[in-house]
């Protein structure tokens, strides 16, 4: 058999296939075997209980015991099971989503001893800013490298922590959402 016959012979194989597959019974088989699959992958690989990694004082033996959700397993969205895809998701759905939550900040400037600064934003919340008094306990949130207050997980996280009775602040590190980088001469 010389290298056409091969070809030939591959070509009316795939052909074969391609007509099975083409039937409706198959293509139905097909898709909920596919949805099986996915949704046991889903279930055994990507719901996973968290596991927590810290110093265990007094303080955060606290937390851990009064915070419900740290126990829980933890269930990504089921179409948008890493961190890649929920990238590109918000990406994409960013000025929809964010519409949704605008908040109003305050943005505080902190200088530090070696000439830098970082940035707060403090969320404004008219309706609930009023009940906190000076001994309101003060939640930081850290946004990641191209994060600020403009990222949905940011406003969400303020409104809950707000509704929770906590204040809370974004802390905005050097060359982060708008805060420059300031560099001086080394002390």
């Amino acid at each position: 058999m010389n290298w056409c016959q091969y070809v030939c012979s591959a070509c009316s194989y795939l052909s074969a296939l391609w007509t099975f597959l083409k039937q409706t019974n198959v293509i139905i088989a097909l898709v909920l075997i596919s949805v099986v699959l996915y949704v046991a992958y889903y279930r055994l690989c990507k719901c996973k209980a968290l596991t927590l990694l810290y110093t265990h004082t007094e303080m955060n033996d606290f937390l851990v015991k009064h915070t419900p959700e740290l126990r829980k397993v933890y269930k990504p969205t089921i179409y948008l099971l890493n961190g890649q895809l929920q990238t590109i998701f918000y990406a994409i759905m960013r000025n929809i989503i964010n519409s949704r939550f605008g908040i109003e900040y305050r943005r505080e400037t902190v200088k530090l001893q070696d000439g830098g600064q970082i940035t707060l934003d403090w969320p404004l919340f008219p309706e609930i800013d009023n009940n906190f008094k000076e001994t309101t306990p003060i939640i930081t949130i850290h946004a990641g490298l191209t994060g600020g207050r403009h990222d949905i997980y940011v406003a969400t996280m303020m409104k809950d922590a707000a509704k929770r009775g906590f204040k809370s602040v974004l802390v905005n590190h050097r060359g982060c959402s708008g805060t420059p980088i300031i560099v001086s001469e080394v002390y």
